[in-house]
C-alpha cells in the first residue's frame, strides 16, 4: 500500500476509487512520480538511478543499432546519411536545446525531456537541457512504443 496516496494511511478500503490524475498529483506531492494515462490507468516512472554514463551508454547502442539497419537494409551510403542527419540533429539541440518538443516529458513526468526529429530519418533525438551541457538520453525509431523504450534505457533499440 502507498500510504497517504490512495486512503491517506487509513486501512479500511474507501467507496469511492480515486481517479488517475488524482493519484498522479498526490503522488508527485510525495516524490512519486506517477503519470496519469487516462482516468482508470496509471504509468510509473521508472529508472531515475540511471547515471549520465548510462544514458550515453544506450544512446550510442541507439545510434549503432540504427546505422547497423541501414547497412544492411539499404546500403552504406543511406547509413552515412543518417550519421549526418544525427550529426545535424545533435549540432542543432547544442545552438537551441529548448527547441526541442517537450511532448514525451510531460507524458513520462520528466519535464526536462525533449525530443528533436532527425531531417529525412524517422529517428528523434531524446534528451535533457543540463546547465553545462546537453545529455542525449536516447534515439529511438519515431514508431517503436516511445514510453516503453524511455523507460528501459539500458535497452537498445531501432
Amino acid at each position: 500500500m502507498l500510504h497517504g496516496l490512495v486512503q491517506d494511511g487509513s486501512s479500511q478500503n474507501t467507496t469511492a476509487p480515486l481517479d488517475g490524475p488524482t493519484l498522479s498529483a498526490r503522488g508527485r506531492e510525495r516524490g512519486v512520480l506517477v503519470n496519469a494515462m487516462g482516468a482508470r490507468t496509471l504509468r510509473a516512472v521508472t529508472h531515475l538511478d540511471v547515471s549520465r554514463a548510462q544514458c550515453e551508454a544506450a544512446a550510442l547502442a541507439d545510434v549503432e543499432a540504427a546505422t547497423d539497419w541501414y547497412v544492411d537494409e539499404a546500403g552504406a551510403d543511406v547509413a552515412a546519411r543518417f550519421v549526418v542527419a544525427l550529426e545535424g540533429a545533435y549540432e542543432h539541440i547544442a545552438r537551441h536545446p529548448t527547441g526541442g518538443s517537450p511532448r514525451w516529458g510531460g507524458e513520462l513526468n520528466v519535464p526536462a525531456l525533449r525530443a528533436w526529429p532527425l531531417t529525412r530519418y524517422p529517428y528523434l533525438v531524446f534528451y535533457v537541457e543540463q546547465a553545462q551541457h546537453v545529455e542525449v538520453w536516447r534515439v529511438l525509431h519515431g514508431a517503436r512504443d516511445l514510453p516503453a523504450t524511455l523507460a528501459e534505457p539500458e535497452t537498445p533499440a531501432r
